[in-house]
């Protein structure tokens, strides 16, 4: 695990591959990344949808095997108003 200033990433020693659905080629999960602003609110993610940044941001990264392109995912954007 590794933390800078906003960043915390959780690297992946096993291997867990994705393939199909489109993809070209099998990908191999490298890490889990969290990204998150100064306070509540603020924007923390480092990717947009739509223009709209979020408080908070989880990606998994992926290497294409042989290594050549990496793979970037994006899940949870955002955990305000969950009611």
């Amino acid at each position: 695990m590794t933390q800078h200033s906003y960043t915390m990433a959780i690297l992946l020693k096993d291997d867990y591959f994705v393939q199909g659905a489109g993809l070209p080629g099998r990908f191999k999960a490298e890490k889990v990344e969290f990204h998150w602003g100064q306070s509540n609110g603020s924007d923390g993610s480092e990717h947009s949808i739509n223009g709209r940044r979020f408080p908070v941001e989880i990606c998994g990264v992926w290497d294409r095997l042989p290594k050549s392109v990496t793979l970037r995912a994006l899940g949870v954007q955002s955990l305000e108003n969950a009611d």
